[in-house]
C-alpha cells in the first residue's frame, strides 16, 4: 500500500511543496510492514524556493528511513513529483494496491498535471491527469494515452467516490481480454466516520482510536524548514499508525464490505443487514404496489422542531427521549418488516376509523397499542393538528415542516401516528375514506445471527434488532470482560449503529448529477391514484434498503411520542417552551408557578401576562407514566423513556439546577443558569444552528465542533444578556465580513476562478478541493445595474487573513461579473456589492421568524414577535412532489434557487396555478408587447417571465401575487387566483 500526504503553498493555489510517502504490506498478523519511506517534492521546487529545496534534500540525505523487513529500502528516498507519479503512484494502481491519505481528494488534486470535468457516472466530478509526455513531432507536452485518470466525486465534506479510468494499451490478461484496474482509494477520514459518525481531523481520529500522533511542532507553514519536514513526516507515521488501528477496529466487524466503500455510518448498517441474511424490501419484492409506496413516501415528514415561547427567557426541565428512533422501531413493532418473507396490503378502513376513536394519553401509554397504529389513512383535513410540509415563509424559499391545524378540500394520506396525534392535540377524530396496511408474511429464509463488534450476538430470527443494540449498549457499561477502553470503544458503537440502522437507510434516495441543461424523464407516484410524468434535472434512485412505509411510520411514530408528551404537559397546567424531533424543553421549576410571558393566559398581581411553570415534581411524574412505553429488558434499560437530560444538574456536585432557556425558532435556542449575582452562563445543548457554516473570525483555520465556537458563545451571550436586560458589549469582530469556507467541490464552482486561472499552469491555478470564500449579500446590497431577480453569490480564492477580504475582487458565480465588497450601509454601488457583516449576523439572528407559528396578535411570527406562539393554520393552495430535501446541503447558499437542489414536480390536476392562472397568462403574453408588460408587472425579467410560462421555473409569491391580480376575469376566477397565488403545500 501507498500512504501520503501533501504540503502546499498558503496563498490561494495552494500548490504543491513537498510531500511524505510511505509504502509497505500487511503483515499476516494485521500489522504494517513498512518497505520504503521518502520525500517528494514539486518538479518546480528547485528554481522556485532553492532554500527549501536544499532543506529537504539535506533532510533525506541526514536521516535514516523508519522501515524494516528483507525488502526495506535502507535510504530516506528523495524524489521529484515525476519520479514519485512514475515508481511510485503507478506501480501503485497497476498492482491494485492501497492508495491511503486522509482527505485523499486534496493530495490527489495537488500532485495532478491537469483537471476536466468527469462524465459518465461521475457527472460532476473531476477527472484529474497525472501522466504526460512530451511529443517529439509537436513539441508539445501531451497526456499519456496509455495511462489512466483518477475520477473524484464529491458526496459531502467527509465521502468522495474515487476510481481510475481505463486507458487503452492496458496489457492482457490470462482471460485474453485487457486487465481492468482496481486500486483502492482509501480516505481515513471516512473510514473514520462510517465507524464513529463524526467528522475527524488527523489528530481527533488518532484520540479516538487510541493512536499516539506525535507533538510535532511545524513551525511556520508553508516554509520549508527542517522543523517543518519532520512535521510533515510524523503526519504520515500518525496516517499509517491511524490505519492499522482502523484497520484492527474495522476487522471486528463481521460484514462483508470494502472498507474503500465505507461511506457513512449507514453503510456499516447496511453490511450488519446483509450479514445476517437481511435481502433487501424492494430487492426481494419488486411487485410490490409502486402506488402504495407512493402513498407512503407523500406520507413521509421529518422530524417535529419548533419554537413555541419566542425571544422570553423562561425556567425549563430540558427532556429527551430514549434513543427516540430504535425505541419507535420497537414499539411499532417495524423489525418484522425487514425479516418478513413477503409485504402484502390489506385494507384496514373500519379497524382504523375504530382505532381513532379510542385514543387517548391512556391508550397511547399502552405499548400494546402501538404496532396497530402500522397504517396509512387517506383523509380530508378539516382542521386535525398535522405535519404540514409548505413555503410558510412566504419567499420561495426552503420548504419547511410545521404541525398545524390543516385544511384542503383536496384528500392527503397520512401515517397512522400522526392522525393519532392529532386527536390527543384536538380532541378531533379525522375523517378517513380509506386505510390500508403492510402485513408482514412469514419469515425470510437464510436469516442468521451475526456478532456485532465480535462482541454482541444478535439473532435476526428469533429476537428484534432495535431492542438488541439499545440493551446491548446499557450492558456494555457494566460488562466486566471488557477493558474499560473496549467497553467505550463498544458503547460509541451500538450508539452510532442503533442511529444510522434505525431510520436514513429506510428513506435513502440518491439523486444523479446529468449534464448541464439535461433533465431526464420520471413517472412520479404520489396522494393520488394515478402517477402522472414528469422530468427531473437530477433522478433519484432509491437506497437499497429503501422502504417508505417503514419511514414514514419511524418518523410518524416519533412525532406521536412528542404530541403525547405536550398532551401530558398541558393536562398537567404547563406548557413547553420548544420541541426538537427528540426533545423538549418543559416550562417547570424547583416549586412551578407563574412565569410571566406575553400572551399566556393566566395574570400576574400586576395584570401582566403569564404561563404556568410545572414544579420538578410535575416533571418527574410525566416522565414516570411515560416508564410504560419502555419497550426494552428493564434489567438493562430500566425507567422511563423520558429522561431528565444531564444538563439539568451541576457536573461537579450533581444536584439538580435550574436551567433557563430562550428560544427564538426551530433548532435556534440557548440553555443557561443565572447566577446568584444574576449572571448567565451558556450551557451545553445550546444549538448552532444557522451560525456554523459561518468561519469563526477569532480563529479562521478551526473547523466546525459540536460544542459552540468562541464567536458563537459571544453571540448567545449577546442574545441572553439583552432578553435579560443586562449590558452587553458589541464583540470586536463586529465589522468583518460573515465569510463561509467551502470547499471547490465541483466544475461548476471551479469556473468561478476562471478569469484567475487564464493563462495559468495547473499548480499555478486555484485547483479542485481548495478552499475558497463565499459572503451573503446584504438586502439592501445589490450592485447597481444588477436585476433584482438576479442570483448573485460571490466567491473568492480562500485567504486565511479576514483583513485581506475587503480588498480583494468577488465573482460573481452565475454571471461571472466581478466586484469589489463593502460591510458599511447601505453598501451596494457600481462595481460594489453591500455584505453580511458578522456583527449584522448576530444582530439580525434573534429575530429570525418562525413563520409557521402565529404570534399574539394573530399574525405569522414575524422578527418582533415575542411570548407564546400558537399553531398557524394552513389553508392549502395547491400541492407539488419534491425529491430529496437534504440533497447537496453545503452548496444550498451557492445556488440560484431551489430548483437546482431539489426536485420539484408539479402535478397539474392538483396546481391551481397551473389549471387556472397560467393559461390566461399566456394568452396575455401571446398579445404584441404582452410578454414585456407582464414581466414589468411582476419585477421580473422577460426571461425569468418566459421561463415562467414555459413551467421551468415558479415565480415568487410578490410576483404571483401581482400575476394573478393581472389574471383576474371573474369573481370565480378571483377567488381561484388568490388561492392559487399562496405558496403550495409538498408531498415528498
Amino acid at each position: 500500500m501507498l500512504i501520503f500526504d501533501t504540503e502546499t503553498t498558503t496563498d490561494p493555489t495552494q500548490r504543491l511543496t513537498f510531500g511524505c510517502y510511505r509504502f509497505g504490506r500487511w503483515r499476516r498478523n494485521g500489522s504494517l510492514s513498512i518497505h520504503e519511506e521518502g520525500l517528494f517534492f514539486d518538479d518546480e521546487l528547485p528554481e522556485r524556493d532553492p532554500d527549501g529545496f536544499a532543506a529537504l534534500r539535506d533532510f533525506a540525505a541526514n536521516h535514516d528511513p523508519e522501515t524494516e523487513g528483507f525488502e526495506r529500502n535502507r535510504v530516506l528516498m528523495f524524489r521529484s513529483q515525476a519520479d514519485f507519479l512514475d515508481n511510485m503512484l503507478w506501480p501503485a494502481i497497476q498492482q491494485d494496491a492501497l492508495i491511503v491519505g486522509l482527505n485523499l481528494p486534496f493530495d490527489l488534486s495537488r500532485l495532478a498535471r491537469d483537471v476536466s470535468p468527469a462524465r459518465g457516472k461521475h457527472q460532476g466530478g473531476f477527472s484529474f491527469q497525472f501522466w504526460t509526455f512530451d511529443d517529439p513531432t509537436t513539441g508539445k507536452t501531451r497526456e499519456h494515452q496509455y495511462r489512466p485518470r483518477i475520477r473524484i466525486t464529491q458526496i459531502d465534506a467527509k465521502r468522495s467516490r474515487i476510481d481510475t479510468t481505463q486507458p487503452k494499451g492496458r496489457p492482457f490478461g490470462p482471460n485474453g481480454r485487457p486487465i481492468v484496474y482496481r486500486p483502492g482509494f482509501l480516505d481515513l477520514r471516512t473510514l473514520a466516520f462510517a465507524l464513529t459518525d463524526r467528522g475527524h481531523s488527523l489528530r481527533s481520529a488518532c484520540l479516538a482510536f487510541g493512536v499516539d500522533a506525535g507533538k510535532a511542532d511545524p513551525g511556520e507553514h508553508g516554509r520549508i524548514t527542517t522543523q517543518y519536514i519532520a512535521y510533515a513526516r510524523q503526519d504520515v507515521k500518525a496516517t499509517a499508525a491511524l490505519l492499522t488501528a482502523l484497520r484492527a477496529d474495522y476487522d471486528r466487524h463481521p460484514i462483508d464490505l470494502d472498507p474503500c466503500r465505507a461511506m457513512s455510518p449507514a453503510s456499516i448498517a447496511k453490511a450488519y443487514y446483509r450479514a445476517m441474511g437481511i435481502t433487501p424490501r424492494l430487492a426481494r419484492q419488486p411487485d410490490f404496489p409502486p402506488d402504495m409506496l407512493g402513498y407512503a413516501m407523500s406520507a413521509y415528514y421529518g422530524g417535529r422542531a419548533e419554537c413555541a415561547i419566542r425571544r422570553t427567557p423562561v425556567s425549563v426541565v430540558y427532556t429527551d427521549v430514549l434513543s427516540m428512533y430504535p425505541t419507535v422501531n420497537a414499539l411499532l413493532d417495524l423489525w418484522r418488516f425487514h425479516t418478513a418473507e413477503r409485504i402484502d396490503v390489506e385494507d384496514c378502513t373500519d379497524e382504523a376509523r375504530s382505532l381513532l376513536a379510542t385514543v387517548t394519553p391512556e391508550t397511547i401509554r399502552d405499548p400494546a397499542t402501538w404496532p396497530r397504529f402500522g397504517f396509512f389513512a387517506l383523509i380530508v383535513p378539516a382542521g386535525g393538528v398535522l405535519p404540514v410540509r409548505a413555503h410558510y415563509s412566504g419567499d420561495g424559499g426552503a420548504f419547511n415542516i410545521g404541525v398545524n391545524p390543516f385544511h384542503d378540500l383536496q384528500p392527503h394520506w397520512y401515517a397512522g401516528p400522526d392522525l393519532a396525534a392529532s386527536v390527543l392535540l384536538t380532541g378531533e377524530t379525522p375523517r378517513i375514506l380509506r386505510a390500508f396496511r403492510p402485513v408482514a408474511i412469514g419469515t425470510q429464509h437464510g436469516l442468521r445471527p451475526v456478532s456485532l463488534r465480535g462482541t454482541v450476538t444478535v439473532d435476526p430470527a428469533s429476537g428484534d434488532f432495535f431492542r438488541t443494540v439499545i440493551e446491548e449498549r446499557r450492558r456494555a457499561k457494566d460488562r466486566a470482560d471488557l477493558s474499560s477502553e473496549e467497553r467505550i470503544r463498544l458503547d460509541r458503537f451500538l450508539k452510532v449503529l442503533a442511529n444510522s440502522g434505525s431510520y436514513g437507510v429506510f428513506v435513502e434516495s440518491n439523486p444523479q448529477a446529468l449534464p448541464a441543461g439535461e433533465t431526464a424523464p420520471v413517472t412520479v407516484y404520489g396522494p393520488d391514484e394515478s402517477p402522472f410524468p414528469s422530468r427531473a434535472v437530477q433522478p433519484e434512485t432509491p437506497g437499497a434498503f429503501s422502504f417508505p412505509p417503514v419511514a414514514a411510520l419511524i418518523t410518524a411514530g416519533a412525532r406521536l411520542v412528542l404530541a403525547l408528551i405536550e398532551r401530558m404537559v398541558r393536562d398537567a397546567g404547563g406548557t413547553h417552551a420548544f420541541c426538537d424531533t427528540d426533545s423538549m424543553a418543559i416550562v417547570a421549576s424547583e416549586h412551578g408557578g407563574l412565569v410571566p410571558c406575553l400572551g399566556g393566559e393566566h395574570r400576574l398581581t400586576d395584570g401582566r401576562a403569564a404561563i404556568r411553570a410545572l414544579s420538578w415534581a410535575d416533571v418527574d411524574h410525566i416522565a414516570g407514566d411515560l416508564a410504560s412505553l419502555n419497550p426494552y429488558d428493564r434489567d438493562a434499560v430500566p425507567g422511563s423513556i423520558l429522561k431528565i437530560e444531564d444538563v439539568n444538574f451541576d457536573g461537579e456536585t450533581g444536584e439538580r439546577r435550574q436551567v433557563w432557556c430562550v428560544s427564538i425558532a426551530a433548532k435556534r435556542y440557548a440553555l443557561f443558569t443565572i447566577s446568584e449575582r444574576g449572571e448567565p452562563a451558556i450551557l451545553p445543548g445550546t444549538t448552532r444552528h444557522g451560525l456554523g457554516f459561518l468561519i469563526d473570525p477569532r480563529d479562521v483555520s478551526e473547523r466546525e465542533a459540536d460544542a459552540l465556537r468562541p464567536w458563537e458563545h459571544d453571540l448567545w451571550s449577546g442574545v441572553v444578556r439583552e432578553r435579560l436586560g443586562l449590558p452587553h458589549d458589541p464583540p470586536p469582530w463586529s465589522e468583518r465580513p460573515a465569510a463561509m469556507r467551502h470547499t471547490v467541490s465541483s466544475p461548476w464552482l471551479l469556473r468561478a476562478f476562471e478569469h484567475v486561472n487564464a493563462g495559468k499552469s495547473y499548480a499555478d491555478r486555484i485547483k479542485p478541493f481548495s478552499f475558497m470564500l463565499a459572503v451573503p449579500l446584504d438586502h439592501q446590497g445589490r450592485p447597481h445595474g444588477i436585476a433584482p431577480d438576479a442570483p448573485l453569490h460571490l466567491v473568492s480564492a480562500y485567504d486565511s487573513n479576514p483583513r485581506n477580504w475587503v480588498r480583494r475582487t468577488w465573482t460573481d458565480l452565475h454571471s461571472g461579473q466581478r466586484f469589489h465588497i463593502t460591510t458599511a450601509f447601505p453598501g451596494g454601488d457600481y462595481g460594489t456589492a453591500g455584505v453580511k457583516s458578522l456583527g449584522s449576523v448576530a444582530g439580525a439572528y434573534p429575530y429570525h421568524p418562525e413563520p409557521k407559528r402565529l404570534g399574539t396578535d394573530g399574525l405569522p411570527c414575524g422578527q418582533r414577535t415575542e411570548g407564546v406562539l400558537s399553531r398557524r393554520p394552513v389553508h392549502a393552495a395547491g400541492l407539488v412532489c419534491i425529491g430529496k430535501e437534504a440533497h447537496r446541503l453545503a452548496d444550498r447558499d451557492l445556488v440560484a434557487g431551489l430548483g437546482d437542489v431539489l426536485g420539484i414536480h408539479r402535478d397539474p390536476r392538483r396546481d391551481p396555478w397551473s389549471v387556472v392562472v397560467m393559461p390566461r397568462l399566456a394568452g396575455l403574453a401571446s398579445a404584441p408587447g404582452g410578454l414585456a408588460d407582464l414581466a414589468d408587472v411582476a419585477g421580473m425579467t422577460p426571461r425569468r417571465m418566459r421561463d415562467a410560462l414555459a413551467g421551468r421555473s415558479v415565480p415568487r409569491t410578490a410576483a404571483r401575487l401581482a400575476l394573478a391580480t393581472v389574471a383576474r376575469q371573474s369573481p370565480d376566477l378571483e377567488r381561484r387566483c388568490c388561492l392559487a397565488c399562496a405558496e403550495p403545500l409538498s408531498s415528498p
